[in-house]
């Protein structure tokens, strides 16, 4: 892991002010797009299972790719590599993070949240939901929800994340 670089989150890209960021998991997803991943996920597992280059990329979630990362477990699941970073998520960090692990994108604690969650979801083979508090100087600057995926491999046996990062007006 690499919790000894600075993190590309440390400061917002348009403001430059700095910034805190908070997960929380939670139990319910209410935003419409998180809500239609989900349930094409579980139209996909209950027609043969979830697979990268089958079930993603596909025209039946084309509006949503934009929104979606695919996270790539390291050994033991001690940290992920972004695989793929839709657009939104690159314009939120104001660059594309493609490549670089979760440590080196988040500072340690909400780093280890995001692990955590990807790992949860890994483990339990199911969805897991969590929204991010993105404080700034005075308020809240974003809050996004996320729907974490387990998602197969078309010729592998490995297990990786899928996360859909979807925006509330604030």
């Amino acid at each position: 892991m690499s919790f000894d670089r600075a993190s590309v989150t440390r400061t917002d890209p348009v403001t430059g002010q700095p910034l805190r960021i908070q997960f929380e998991e939670i139990e319910t997803l209410s935003h419409a797009d998180a809500e239609a991943l989900l349930a094409y996920w579980s139209h996909c597992r209950k027609s043969g299972g979830f697979v990268m280059s089958r079930d993603v990329p596909s025209k039946a979630i084309a509006r949503l790719m934009k929104y979606l990362v695919v996270l790539e477990p390291l050994t033991d699941c001690v940290d992920f590599k972004y695989h793929l970073t839709g657009m939104v998520l690159t314009e939120r960090l104001g660059r594309d993070v493609t490549g670089m692990l979760i440590s080196e994108v988040f500072e340690p604690g909400p780093a280890q949240s995001l692990i955590d969650a990807a790992r949860k979801t890994i483990d339990t083979d199911g969805p897991i939901f969590a929204r991010i508090h993105i404080r700034g100087v005075l308020s809240d600057v974003r809050k996004p929800e996320l729907v974490l995926l387990p998602i197969g491999q078309l010729h592998a046996p490995d297990t990786w994340v899928l996360v859909g990062v979807f925006y509330h007006p604030l």
